[in-house]
């Protein structure tokens, strides 16, 4: 029996909401496009400003709150 894999959004989700003011936490690049979706929505739903950037030489999207 296969077991079922974890949508992208249920793993980036918790992490983008739980994260401290002045914290950041990154996700594969590959996931830029959910990454944006759920930080966007993260701000709308819970309120605070979280931004994204990317560094293209180590691959990564990184989600920062600023309030």
């Amino acid at each position: 029996m296969a077991t079922k894999k974890q949508s992208k959004a249920k793993q980036i989700m918790p992490r983008i909401k739980d994260l401290p003011v002045g914290e950041s936490v990154s996700f594969p690049i590959e996931w830029m496009d959910t990454v944006r979706c759920q930080t966007s929505k993260c701000n709308v739903l819970y309120g605070g400003l979280r931004s994204t950037r990317m560094d293209k030489e180590d691959r990564v999207i990184i989600v920062e709150r600023k309030s």
